[in-house]
C-alpha cells in the first residue's frame, strides 16, 4: 500500500507539473500575440517608429503575462494578489529570457549559419525553459511557513515531554 501511495503522489506531480507548464505556455502565446498585435497598431496604424513600438508591445505582453501567470499558472502559490515586488521580479526574470534567446539565436543564425526563422524556433525553447524554471523557483516561490516563535517552543516542549 505504501508504494502505491508514493506512486500515486507521484503522478499527480508530475501531471501537475504538466498542467503548470501548459498554461505558462498557452500564458505566453497570448503574449506574444498581443506583442504582435500592439506592434502592429502602433506601426502601422500610428506611425511610430518600430523600436518604440517593439518596446511598449514587449512591455504590455510582460504586463499581461505577469498577470494572467499570477491569476492562473501559479495561483496555487498564494499570490493571487498582483504586486510591484512580482511584477519586477518577473521583468528581470524574462530580460534573462530575452537575453538567452538572443545570445542563441546570434550563435546559431550569426556564428553557424542556420537560417534565422530555424534558429530563432530553436532559441525560444531554451529562453522558455530559463523562464518558467526561475518563475517556479524565484517570481512564485513557494510561501515560507512562518510559525510564532511561541508555537515553536510550544512544539519543542511538547515534543520532549515532561
Amino acid at each position: 500500500m505504501h508504494r502505491l501511495t508514493l506512486y500515486a503522489v507521484g503522478r499527480l506531480r508530475k501531471r501537475s507539473a504538466v498542467i503548470r507548464v501548459t498554461k505558462f505556455g498557452m500564458v505566453g502565446v497570448s503574449g506574444v500575440t498581443l506583442n504582435l498585435l500592439i506592434f502592429s497598431l502602433l506601426t502601422s496604424v500610428l506611425h511610430m517608429h518600430y523600436l518604440i513600438a517593439g518596446f511598449l508591445g514587449i512591455e504590455l505582453a510582460l504586463c499581461s503575462n505577469y498577470l494572467l501567470n499570477n491569476a492562473w499558472t501559479f495561483a496555487d502559490r498564494g499570490t493571487r494578489r498582483p504586486s510591484w515586488v512580482g511584477l519586477g521580479r518577473y521583468h528581470i526574470v524574462a530580460t534573462g529570457g530575452t537575453l538567452i534567446n538572443l545570445g542563441v539565436l546570434h550563435v546559431l543564425a550569426g556564428q553557424l549559419g542556420l537560417p534565422p526563422l530555424i534558429a530563432f524556433a530553436v532559441a525560444i525553447p531554451s529562453a522558455t525553459v530559463w523562464n518558467f524554471a526561475l518563475s517556479l523557483g524565484w517570481t512564485w516561490r513557494r510561501p515560507r511557513i512562518r510559525l510564532p516563535v511561541a508555537a515553536l517552543n510550544t512544539s519543542v516542549e511538547n515534543s520532549i515531554g515532561p
